[in-house]
């Protein structure tokens, strides 16, 4: 031990007792059971993972002949140093805990002798590694002969202790054997090790012997150390601490809601209250978990109190939608708060409240997608497009259907209707064109209109012509009106004008077709003309403004 001038032991914070570092584990810190030849060292050794203990590691004073502390074979053999640093400590009123330590250090030590590490392990080290790192990382720093240093400085030992060397074996625990392993690669040091507690691991390493001194006759591994330390939590306690969440949490948002909606009309104070509540929320609830499980889960407390605002956030956005507006937004905080609260479960070590946990994060999530999906609600139509299809159906129920023909290996190419004129396109087999019409004929000479109308296109006559000058056009026969070179057949009937006739040439473009159709298309297309069924119309009538 070297001397700095002008420091002192007590500039410095005292080290935490072991009930202070088993309080902030959160589970039971495992050592050796009481027995004559060992005393435990009052400081713990301890590795953190982020905010959290991860390890927990307890050091002992062997005492060979334990009935007389002061013989000569319990002592090291520096003992006359320590004896006068411990000398000048006293005289110079260093504090209590750091003459206790200059007082162990009179005995030999076990050091790091029974390590409990946790199974919560972002590297998801088996018991055997954790064993062999332990191993390994004693003896490194306490046999000095088997140290090896490269060039470097680094030291390291002369042959490793890895998991491979790991062998099964019965590991006492709290008086009871447990399947275990053990680790017996050294000359001093032996291992074992077991899983215990369901959450923690113990681990021990004992000294065969300690320069001479005899084996320790001794289990390796017992009880808690201290019977009163606060272990695992119980599922009361758990809970407890879920129910308090989520009371606070339904708090926390209903004050929050009632200041989003100020923020909503302007008022930047809403802001302001919106922030504390989501602050003193992370507080509180830290607060609570801290002292309901045993151990400060802070991240836990954000995680779930961000979760809580952020899922009633999504539920304001979708407050228009039918599961909110059944639901209430009262009721959402209600909701949102227990089922952010039951998220705790992914940070609690029980298996069955991790499960709740997870399916509870899985609701929120999927309410969430649910209510920010995209609605596919069909577009309101159009004054126009209500006036057509009003029309469609006034046409349905009241108008003269259009005409269409059963042809073999025919086609219905097109239907445009008004009302008045029902207008069929039809593609025969051979891929000739018919233009087939149903049209309201209102005239004052019926007996000439529908040579008229089959020849009006190509030459313009008036409708007060004599029959004589349709003769060389049209032929007459009973009530039908058929163009002399057979390319049109038309006749009148109650009021109406039907016509079958080629297409014209655009028509025919637009439908796909090959040509006009012929005469004995048209005549075949006469011969089988019938109105269309209402359903008929409903699929192939091209109605204006109507889908």
């Amino acid at each position: 031990m070297h001397e700095v001038p002008g420091a002192s032991a007590r500039d410095l914070p005292a080290p935490a007792s072991p009930e202070e570092v088993a309080a902030r584990f959160g589970r039971p810190v495992f050592g050796l059971v009481p027995q004559p030849h060992v005393r435990e060292l009052d400081v713990l050794s301890t590795v953190a993972t982020g905010e959290e203990l991860s390890e927990v590691s307890v050091s002992y004073s062997f005492l060979a002949e334990p009935g007389d502390p002061t013989d000569p074979r319990n002592l090291v053999p520096t003992v006359r140093d320590i004896d006068g640093w411990l000398e000048k400590a006293e005289r110079d009123g260093q504090p209590e805990w750091f003459v206790r330590g200059l007082q162990s250090m009179r005995f030999p030590m076990v050091w790091e002798a029974v390590r409990t590490t946790t199974r919560v392990d972002p590297w998801a080290a088996t018991t055997a590694e954790r064993l062999a790192a332990h191993m390994e990382h004693v003896l490194l720093n306490t046999a000095d002969e088997r140290q090896r240093r490269d060039d470097s400085g680094i030291p390291s030992l002369d042959a490793g202790v890895t998991a491979a060397h790991a062998l099964p074996a019965n590991v006492a625990v709290d008086g009871a054997e447990r399947p275990g392993i053990q680790i017996d690669t050294d000359a001093t040091v032996i291992g074992p090790s077991a899983s215990t507690c369901g959450s923690s691991r113990g681990g021990a390493l004992i000294m065969r012997a300690d320069r001479g001194v005899d084996p320790m006759p001794f289990p390796l591994v017992g009880d808690p150390l201290v019977d009163d330390r606060r272990g695992e939590p119980t599922p009361g306690r758990l809970i407890a601490a879920i129910a308090a969440t989520a009371l606070l949490l339904w708090v926390a948002l209903t004050i929050g809601g009632q200041a989003a909606v100020v923020l909503m009309f302007g008022g930047m104070v809403g802001l302001a209250v919106l922030a504390v509540a989501v602050a003193v929320a992370c507080a509180t609830v830290a607060i609570v978990l801290s002292a309901l499980t045993g151990r400060r889960r802070i991240g836990a407390a954000i995680a779930v109190t961000l979760l809580a605002f952020v899922a009633t956030a999504v539920g304001l956005v979708g407050f228009g939608s039918i599961p909110m507006i059944w639901v209430g937004f009262e009721l959402v905080h209600l909701i949102v708060a227990v089922l952010s609260a039951l998220v705790l479960g992914l940070f609690l070590e029980p298996l069955w409240l991790r499960i709740v946990g997870a399916l509870s994060l899985v609701a929120l999530i999927v309410a969430g997608a649910v209510l920010l999906a995209p609605e596919n609600a069909e577009p309101e139509p159009s004054p126009d497009a209500l006036q057509a299809q009003v029309n469609f159906e006034y046409f349905i129920e009241n108008g003269t259907y259009p005409m269409v023909a059963d042809l073999p290996g025919a086609t219905l190419a097109g239907h445009p209707a008004t009302g008045e004129f029902a207008h069929t396109l039809m593609i025969t087999e051979d891929g000739g064109v018919l233009d087939i019409v149903r049209e309201a004929a209102t005239t004052s000479n019926p007996d000439i209109t529908p040579c008229w109308y089959l020849i009006r296109e190509t030459l313009p006559l008036e409708q007060t012509d004599t029959l004589a000058d349709y003769a060389s056009w049209c032929v007459k026969e009973g009530d039908v009106w058929r163009m002399v070179d057979g390319t049109g057949l038309a006749r009148m009937e109650d009021g109406d004008l039907i016509a079958v006739r080629p297409a014209f040439d655009p028509d025919v473009a637009n439908v796909g077709g090959s040509r006009p159709a012929n005469a004995d298309e048209i005549a075949a297309a006469w011969a089988t003309l019938r109105p269309m069924t209402e359903a008929e119309v409903r699929r192939h009538v091209q109605w204006p403004g109507v889908e």
